[in-house]
């Protein structure tokens, strides 16, 4: 209960520093310590796995970031049905948290191909994974995120996936669409459609905004203050100056986005902790967010 209590106390005081400082600033504050970190931990030898101050895509340390990827693996399985001879397309791969378990159960008939907006992961997942591993690739996405990605060339409304119509059996967005806004959701998920292939399945996690969500922020038992409506946006975030940094979605219109993109959601919707609900253990990291599951109709 005493780390319980210092932790919430430590994201909130990351909380208010987000909300004053500029993104570029505050990310660089924020891993500075960590590179320090790398020169006295490094990561273990003969184990793929990135530097501490690699792991902005979650929680860092060596043990959350395998005990992270045991989740994922886990889930992929047994809840998302991903084959050894599966094509998988992640967008939001992040530094590997949930591809390195993966890379043993993928068979040469597989494929996975991760995209990211932070070129210093990608670069690392390249050199790391890919050479030994090749059917595994990784490209980068130069898209504009005012927190994660401000000098981005490409509006996320823009993007256009370089790969035919039906090339995916999955797609998975973990923690993509909790930094973006619903126009640009609404484009990806319609781009996600077109790149699976006919009884494929789409995989993101979200925020989302309910009766019951709003009622536990109102009452502080939320893990995020979100509070702060975007009436342009017509959504809500956690940080005024950065809205980016944390979105939530409205639920009602999250379903309706799904519905115009040609996704049928795979009932019932798996709500996250993050709003004082009840997950099961052995997703305990991984359903902190809401995760929607979902077929190409």
């Amino acid at each position: 209960m005493i780390y319980q209590g210092w932790g919430n106390r430590l994201l909130n005081i990351t909380a208010a520093i987000k909300r004053v400082l500029p993104a570029p600033a505050f990310n660089a504050v924020r891993s500075s310590p960590y590179k320090l970190r790398d020169l006295i931990q490094p990561p273990p030898a003969g184990e793929i796995i990135p530097p501490l101050s690699l792991q902005t895509d979650g929680p860092r340390g060596f043990d959350i970031f395998r005990a992270n990827g045991r989740e994922a693996y886990q889930y992929y399985l047994s809840e998302v049905g991903v084959k050894p001879g599966s094509r998988i397309l992640d967008i939001g791969c992040g530094v590997g948290r949930k591809t390195i378990p993966l890379l043993n159960y993928l068979g040469s008939e597989g494929l996975y191909v991760g995209m990211d907006i932070d070129a210093n992961a990608v670069k690392w997942c390249s050199r790391n994974i890919t050479a030994e591993h090749p059917n595994f690739v990784f490209f980068t996405l130069d898209i504009f995120n005012k927190f994660y990605n401000p000098a981005g060339r490409i509006e996320p409304a823009n993007l256009v996936l370089p790969f035919p119509d039906d090339s995916f059996d999955y797609v998975a967005l973990w923690s993509v669409f909790t930094h973006m806004y619903p126009g640009d959701v609404q484009h990806y998920l319609d781009e996600a459609r077109r790149v699976l292939k006919p009884s494929g399945r789409i995989v993101a996690s979200y925020y989302l905004i309910n009766p019951h969500a709003k009622t536990e922020v109102a009452a502080g038992r939320a893990l995020w203050d979100v509070r702060f409506y975007l009436d342009a946006q017509k959504c809500w975030t956690n940080n005024p100056n950065i809205p980016e940094d944390l979105i939530g979605l409205e639920e009602d219109w999250l379903r309706g986005a799904y519905e115009r993109a040609g996704l049928r959601i795979a009932e019932p919707l798996q709500l996250g902790g993050w709003a004082g609900r009840i997950v099961p253990d052995q997703f305990r990291s991984l359903n902190s967010q809401d995760i929607v599951i979902a077929d190409k109709i």
